[in-house]
């Protein structure tokens, strides 16, 4: 026994000389090794158990270590010259400059995702707090499922409402000061101005929320939402902010005149509404209400379902489809799933549809409700008929729009490996966000302008489908009581578009 501990006290003596001694380990390490690796590097290499063997052992490791070292800082400062997060000219991006955020928007690759462990260990004091413990516990719980899913439901629902108003209120304001200079100054010079200079103004307001408030608000939200219900959690993701940015982003971006829509923004702003109740029932129910059941939704798994039924609601408003909703979480998104969230997010999904086409209503006016045309997207479709030699011209409608597609996904790769290599600074992405503006305007005014077929205003009611609010035809440089047919395309919000 002696010999043993005297044999151990030797080696251990040896290895602190050669700085292997469990207090002085990181010192030993390689200087271009990080703290966060030395534990990695230590149990990859099997260091721990080296540091009681001989000093040739020891050695040994280290040297493998060192290798390893360099060899990941050779192939470190590989991926640097190779990187298209920033050019090869410019500096590494500075933290105090930039927040986590935006390193995850200009630099992913060195940004260091957060995963979210959804299960609850087992052990005697996580089952008695989080869990029911008895029936009525349990039919507790079960209501206070459906009880959010009412909330978030509503919550949705308005959210919606607001960003079509924000939507139309914006267009219409942007339409009305262009086409006063046009039509009643005689000016067509100064209203065409008038009209890129407001889609500018209002493409910065929106890039300004993107690039310097919440960087997480850019896109659709929806592979990040994606990423979040399968673990892997963003900085900045839930939070309001985002929401407020990406709402009024919106409601900015497409009235500024850019093509695009509100469907990914309401999954993004459902989750976040979503996952918001979940903590209020948390942290504010808990407080106000003290039961147990609410004790229930302090787990990370309840905020991810409930982003899923959030996300859900939000696909539904956006599309007037609730069973759409729950298909779009179902089928792409949750990989965390039960019975009673499918029975939850119908309820929340219905009532988001409800909502919101509640409150366009009364936005207009109409206090006595017609529950026959809440459903309804387009309106009814008794006036509408096609004929067998229309699908002809549906089928090529399809084959162009495959055809633009594969073009668009073979520009996608070198246009976003050009957009991180040189577009990797907030001024940068908000010049460019404008300069696309411009674009898209003037293109718009262009074809407009060349093809200004003028018709009357009554012609176009007889067949548009359903235009029960929608009564501000484009005039451009039409004569009055006429309408321009492509300005009535080009100058309108999309889903007004498919009802002209």
């Amino acid at each position: 026994m002696s010999d043993t501990k005297s044999a151990a006290a030797e080696a251990a003596g040896e290895n602190k000389e050669n700085g292997l001694s469990d207090q002085n380990f990181e010192g030993a390490l390689p200087p271009e090794m990080n703290e966060a690796d030395d534990v990695v590097f230590a149990d990859a290499y099997g260091l721990g158990a080296n540091r009681r063997n001989s000093t040739a052992s020891g050695k040994q490791s280290l040297d493998g270590v060192r290798k390893s070292g360099e060899s990941r800082k050779h192939s470190e400062d590989k991926r640097r010259r190779f990187s298209f997060s920033k050019s090869a000219k410019e500096d590494d991006i500075d933290d105090d400059t930039y927040s986590m955020e935006f390193r995850l928007e200009f630099d992913p690759r060195a940004h260091k995702f957060d995963t979210v462990n959804f299960h609850v260990p087992h052990n005697s004091a996580n089952l008695k707090q989080y869990f029911p413990q008895t029936s009525k516990e349990e039919s507790y719980r079960y209501t206070a499922v459906f009880v959010l899913a009412v909330i978030v439901g509503i919550l949705v629902g308005c959210i919606g409402w607001l960003m079509e108003a924000g939507v139309s209120w914006a267009t219409i304001g942007l339409y009305t000061v262009a086409q006063t200079v046009l039509i009643e100054n005689g000016h067509v010079v100064g209203g065409i101005f008038a009209f890129i200079a407001l889609g500018v103004v209002m493409a910065a307001g929106a890039s300004v929320l993107v690039v310097f408030v919440s960087p997480l608000a850019a896109g659709s939200g929806i592979p990040e939402i994606k990423s979040y219900l399968n673990g892997v959690k963003l900085p900045g993701l839930t939070k309001f902010r985002t929401m407020i940015a990406k709402g009024v982003g919106v409601c900015l971006s497409i009235a500024s005149g850019y093509v695009c829509g509100r469907e990914g923004p309401m999954i993004h702003c459902g989750g976040i509404l979503g996952n918001a109740t979940a903590q209020a029932a948390n942290n504010i129910l808990r407080a106000r209400l003290p039961y147990r059941m609410w004790d229930f939704f302090r787990t990370e798994a309840w905020k991810r379902d409930f982003t899923a039924l959030g996300s859900a609601a939000g696909v539904a408003v956006a599309f007037q489809a609730p069973i759409g909703g729950l298909l779009f979480v179902l089928e792409e998104a949750a990989t965390h799933w039960s019975q009673t969230m499918t029975w939850a997010t119908v309820v929340g999904t219905i009532l988001a549809c409800i909502v919101g086409a509640i409150l366009e209503e009364i936005s207009h006016g109409n206090l006595n409700i017609d529950v026959s045309e809440v459903g309804f997207v387009f309106g009814p479709l008794s006036n509408s008929s096609f004929y067998l030699k229309d699908y002809g011209f549906f089928i090529l409608i399809g084959l162009c729009g495959g055809l633009f597609g594969a073009l668009l996904s073979l520009l996608q790769k070198p246009l976003t490996q050009f957009r991180f290599k040189y577009v990797n600074r907030p001024w940068r992405r908000l010049l460019e966000a404008l300069l696309v503006n411009i674009l898209t305007n003037g293109v718009r005014l262009l074809v407009t302008a060349l093809t200004n077929e003028c018709v009357l205003v009554d012609e176009a009611y007889e067949n548009a489908v359903s235009l029960k609010y929608k009564k501000d035809f484009s005039q451009f440089s039409c004569p009055d009581g006429y309408h321009s047919l492509f300005a009535a395309l080009l100058y309108n919000p999309l889903d007004v578009v498919l009802q002209v």
